[in-house]
């Protein structure tokens, strides 16, 4: 919409807020702030919402482009929305095995499983039962992680996973085991991600169920902000304060536009 909008028809006592990428994280923050009771309009420069949660269609097939599934014990706020939203039967589960390889031969490991785990060929016992050990001693401690609160996870921020797994584990664990499972997480580097991150995922991993979302992941992004306004194909382009409200300056395909908000 070319001009300016927004400012007009407000519930009293909310305020009028623009939300920027249609995300996971965009998303849940709108849901937020529509419980609350303010107006909630979210823009996104993409095609369709997603984020990292972008979902693909073309001919009947759906594939997800970034993250693809969900696991039962690491996202305990998500399976709350699912019930409260209703779209608890697009969780489905599935069978998070890995396929590794190693000078020409192939394992599978399930990284949930325990028989998986202590069948598994690229490591030795010794090694199998040092890193057995070390997930007994995270779990009865590791409950207080919280993958989503960062002070949770404050006082072992101090390393790489890649540091510590090597130092604490030995580089056959960290290169056969932890490296494989623990990067599809993030799509990122071990050397890259905090200690912090692996303690808590590793804590809670045990005998946790991997799930996809039928249908496409993007649904959970579509779920979080049903009957809010999305403007795909809008890109932000500057953000101004005037006074105690923010002029949001978007592109999209008729123009350039203006839409006044609270925050």
């Amino acid at each position: 919409q070319n001009g300016e909008d927004g400012a007009e028809g407000h519930v009293k006592g909310s305020l009028n807020i623009a939300v920027i990428g249609s995300g996971p994280a965009g998303c849940a923050a709108a849901h937020s702030l529509r419980s609350q009771g303010h107006n909630v309009t979210v823009f996104e420069k993409g095609a369709a919402l997603g984020g990292r949660l972008l979902t693909h269609r073309a001919d009947g097939f759906h594939l997800d482009t970034g993250a693809a599934f969900v696991t039962s014990r690491h996202y305990p706020r998500l399976h709350k929305l699912a019930n409260e939203l209703g779209f608890m039967d697009l969780l489905e589960n599935m069978n998070r095995v890995t396929g590794l390889h190693r000078d020409g031969e192939r394992a599978s490991l399930n990284i949930s499983s325990i028989p998986s785990f202590l069948g598994y060929k690229f490591l030795k016992l010794g090694d199998k039962l040092k890193m057995g050990a070390w997930m007994l001693s995270i779990a009865r401690k590791g409950r207080k992680r919280d993958l989503a609160d960062p002070a949770t996870l404050r006082d072992v921020d101090q390393q790489s996973v890649a540091d510590f797994a090597r130092a604490r584990l030995g580089d056959e664990v960290y290169e056969h085991l932890v490296r494989p499972s623990m990067e599809p997480f993030w799509f990122t580097p071990c050397e890259e991600v905090s200690e912090g991150m692996f303690l808590a995922l590793s804590a809670r991993a045990p005998n946790s169920e991997f799930r996809c979302v039928k249908g496409g992941i993007d649904q959970i992004c579509a779920k979080l902000i049903e009957g809010l306004e999305l403007r795909c194909d809008t890109e932000v382009t500057a953000l101004q304060a005037r006074g105690e409200q923010i002029t949001v300056r978007f592109r999209n395909h008729q123009g350039d536009g203006a839409f006044v908000a609270d925050r």
